[in-house]
């Protein structure tokens, strides 16, 4: 059985509905997810299998169906909160589910080209998670050095290695609900120097590299806050 079918009472195969990514900011990335699960739906909610099948069977020469997402991908496209990176693979599916429900294919596909533009354009505050080394990480999230005895540093990088605690399984919960598309504040009490703030970096490090990282400090913390913040619109 696959991943996303469950058995039905009379042991027939149905498809899993796919879950609904949940999307504060920006706009026009919500809007996008909003469209492609609306199409999903009309579809009549296809499993994987189905819609891997459509993209598998569409013509070669089929301009409307400029890629070729994997299974797995499909399911990023329709459920995952994040900006899928490829245009074309979002086109595909788009379009494959719009032929299911009898949508002009054209139409939607140009929806989404402009709607993925619009949201690839728009800027979050803080950095993406994969511009983030050991520098950074120093500069810009203010987590403590090790101690540079002769050239360790040079031998073993300028973070300690890390040991994980009790409240590293408690913060992975809520960095795995914030993928998923649940928000939720977690707040770490200590000492100086203690490792919360490391912690909270090792954390944040398991969510996708496209996913920004904000630490507002400068020049104070409510004042950047109050500054850089955006309503969710």
């Amino acid at each position: 059985m696959n991943g996303d079918e469950k058995g039905s009472p009379a042991g027939q195969k149905r498809p899993r509905v796919l879950g609904r990514a949940r999307v504060g900011w920006p706009r026009a990335l919500r809007e996008l997810k909003d469209l492609l699960y609306e199409v999903y739906l009309a579809a009549g909610a296809p499993s994987l299998d189905e819609i891997a099948e459509d993209i598998d069977s569409a013509d070669t020469e089929d301009r409307e169906v400029p890629g070729a997402p994997s299974r797995d991908t499909v399911r990023r496209v329709i459920s995952a909160p994040p900006l899928p990176p490829s245009q074309a693979d979002v086109v595909t599916v788009a379009v494959v589910l719009a032929r299911r429900a009898a949508w002009d294919a054209q139409d939607l596909a140009g929806r989404v080209r402009g709607l993925w533009v619009a949201a690839r354009m728009a800027q979050g505050v803080g950095r993406p998670l994969d511009e983030f080394d050991d520098k950074l990480v120093l500069a810009d999230l203010e987590v403590h050095p090790a101690l540079d005895t002769g050239d360790a540093r040079d031998r073993f990088g300028a973070l300690p290695a890390y040991v994980r605690r009790e409240h590293d399984t408690r913060l992975e919960a809520v960095v795995t609900a914030a993928e998923e598309g649940l928000s939720g504040i977690a707040v770490l009490v200590g000492g100086s120097s203690t490792g919360k703030t490391r912690a909270l970096w090792e954390a944040a490090r398991r969510l996708p590299a496209s996913w920004r990282l904000w630490h507002p400090f400068s020049p104070t913390r409510p004042d950047a806050a109050l500054g850089l913040v955006r309503p969710i619109m």
